[in-house]
């Protein structure tokens, strides 16, 4: 009946949060639709129809050294929860052993040093011991190990979709500097362009030098954003380079444009009691409160006795050709209990710790809990929040190309001014690099969606281009 038992209380999974939703606005025009409670596909990231951010991904899967890593960290678990479990079982051993030994009287009592014995010793050993574990300690010690194996695969989850949204937000970041490139160096040749208009104006008279310098000044303010965004570029280029494990100065970043990202006309949402089951950092903190409680339960268990049983069979004779004879065999049976009485307070204190360590990884978990509710409202909110820019952008952008057409019309005719003009154009530029940033931020956005949602990890397929991580066994029962 007590072999049945285990001290410490036994761990329970945390019920599903109680919120039926995440207090999220309505979808607004311009916005992905919700589709809430729609399953989350393994490969979400193929939504925005790039192939080229498809092939880094693929890349990155095959090559990452922080999913190594992670995937090393699960089999180390792995194999120390199969070395716990060996603790559950009697261990046995065997021993042959062969000595020759001399000695003299004195060990005997006898005075004279010139009595000597010399003799020889073989003997074998089979030798087992088993701990009957009334208290629990060796189950919970294996159910601590089973709960460090989940947490190892949900470290191992997290790095799986931390790495796949990195990789997306990078070629998409990417994308968006190519744009912004592109434009500011359009509007440099445009400028380049109207200078030498400008400059053939003034040397016929027919403008005054003032707006050859005035667009001088606004061509190098315009070259000046240039670099800026170059080094960001490399940055980011240097960021893929890390993400799919290859050295920078051999990864060649691919041409990525805006344009080759198409917004998802619709995204699923996780209902709330399906979340706490499939973002990693919540599984992680659920897999230390698991190991909180195991770990009470070991520091209770050795307030108890341990009772161990042993028992050996051998062969011990002064003579090698005896060593298997029936009358060299010797054996042994026994049991032996151990009780702690005076530990200086030690023990009590060991449970008294872990009482509090359970406490805090309660604690941890809820808040964990909560902001993951937060994250996913958060960027639901920032996604409505990018369909109003977005729209406000688009608007910007076409008045802002009107505005300089009107301009540049009314200059040809010699009734505005050509500082107008030159405030016009300044004005578009500013408007186009502010445009794109709108469109690159929905699309993150969208990768942040899927990232708080935990990204499908649990819903791949073998052979799949991102097939989902392996996860850990069931944890040891403890009844």
């Amino acid at each position: 009946m007590l072999a049945g038992c285990a001290a410490g209380p036994d761990f329970q999974k945390p019920p599903a949060p109680a919120a039926d939703s995440y207090v999220t606005p309505a979808s607004v025009a311009g916005s992905p639709r919700l589709a809430v409670g729609a399953d989350i596909e393994h490969d979400w990231f193929r939504i925005f129809g790039s192939s080229v951010t498809d092939e880094l991904i693929r890349r990155a899967l095959a090559a990452s050294p922080t999913l190594e890593e992670a995937q090393a960290r699960v089999t180390q678990a792995r194999e120390q929860l199969r070395a716990q479990h060996g603790a559950l079982l009697p261990s046995v051993d065997a021993s042959l052993g062969a000595s020759r030994s001399q000695g003299n009287g004195a060990v005997l009592g006898i005075s004279s040093p010139a009595y000597r014995s010399t003799f020889g010793l073989y003997s074998t050993e089979l030798s087992a011991s088993y701990d009957l574990d009334l208290a629990g300690a060796n189950r919970r010690t294996v159910e601590s190990a089973a709960a460090k194996l989940d947490a190892a695969n949900a470290q191992y989850q997290s790095a799986y979709i931390t790495l796949e949204a990195n990789v997306v937000s990078s070629a998409i970041t990417a994308a968006a500097l190519n744009d912004k490139i592109a434009a500011t160096q359009a509007m440099v040749d445009a400028d380049n362009r109207r200078l030498a208009i400008y400059e053939a104006q003034v040397q016929a008279g027919s403008i005054a030098g003032q707006a050859v310098l005035q667009l001088r000044s606004q061509m190098a303010s315009t070259r000046a954003t240039l670099a800026p965004l170059q080094q960001q570029l490399a940055m980011t280029r240097s960021t893929l380079a890390t993400l799919l494990g290859e050295p920078v100065g051999e990864f060649q970043l691919p041409p990525l444009s805006l344009k080759d990202f198409r917004l998802p006309p619709e995204v699923p949402v996780s209902v709330p009691s399906e979340l706490a089951r499939q973002r990693p950092d919540v599984l992680l903190a659920e897999a230390n409160l698991h190991d909180a409680t195991a770990q009470l339960g070991m520091a209770t268990a050795n307030l108890y006795p341990r009772v161990t049983l042993s028992a050996s069979y051998g062969t011990s004779t002064n003579t090698a050709s005896d060593i298997f004879k029936p009358g060299s065999v010797i054996w042994s049976l026994g049991a032996g209990l151990t009780q702690p009485i005076f530990e200086g307070g030690r023990l009590r204190a060991q449970r008294d710790a872990a009482k509090a360590a359970l406490d805090a990884s309660a604690a941890d978990y809820r808040n964990t809990v909560l902001s993951a509710f937060a994250d996913v409202s958060n960027t639901l909110q920032a996604l409505q929040n990018d369909a109003t820019a977005i729209h406000d952008q688009d608007e910007a952008l076409a008045a802002a190309q009107g505005a300089m057409g009107v301009v540049d019309a009314q200059v040809r005719h010699g009734s505005a001014a050509h500082f107008d003009l030159l405030t016009s154009q300044s004005q578009l530029q500013l408007t186009r690099i502010a445009n794109i940033d709108a469109h690159s931020q929905q699309f993150l956005d969208v990768v942040g969606l899927y990232r708080s949602l935990g990204g499908g990890w649990w819903s791949g397929a073998p052979g799949d281009l991102a097939a989902a991580p392996p996860t850990a066994p069931a944890p040891a029962q403890t009844r």
